[in-house]
């Protein structure tokens, strides 16, 4: 039986965190953006804290004042880890920071073995 992770990050930013430091399955995030304007959350396929030259594998936009949740049926894999940023702008490279604790992420996820 696989058990279901949880992780979480109270400040997701535009320096990068790495949530999962191995292969995993992203079940389920729940986002939220206490910002009066929009943010963007960004996910990677990385084992260490992505930075502002990578790809993300996902982006979304996150409303001001708003919340966010999926749960996707099959998950969505990553094979190296996940890593996280959050900025002001859209563009992949985007480097604006948003203000503290303005975009809080949890996420359910199994390892992928």
């Amino acid at each position: 039986m696989i058990a279901l992770a949880l992780a979480r990050n109270l400040d997701v930013d535009e320096s990068g965190d790495n949530m999962v430091a191995h292969a995993c399955i992203l079940k389920w995030y729940y986002c939220y953006n206490a910002a009066a304007s929009v943010r963007y959350l960004k996910f990677y396929d990385k084992a260490t804290d992505p930075l502002v030259t990578d790809t993300p594998k996902i982006t979304l936009p996150i409303p001001a004042g708003a919340a966010a949740n999926v749960a996707f049926d099959d998950g969505v894999c990553f094979i190296t880890g996940l890593g996280v940023r959050a900025t002001t702008g859209v563009a992949d490279a985007d480097a604006g920071a948003p203000s503290g604790n303005d975009v809080v992420l949890n996420v359910g996820y199994e390892k992928y073995v």
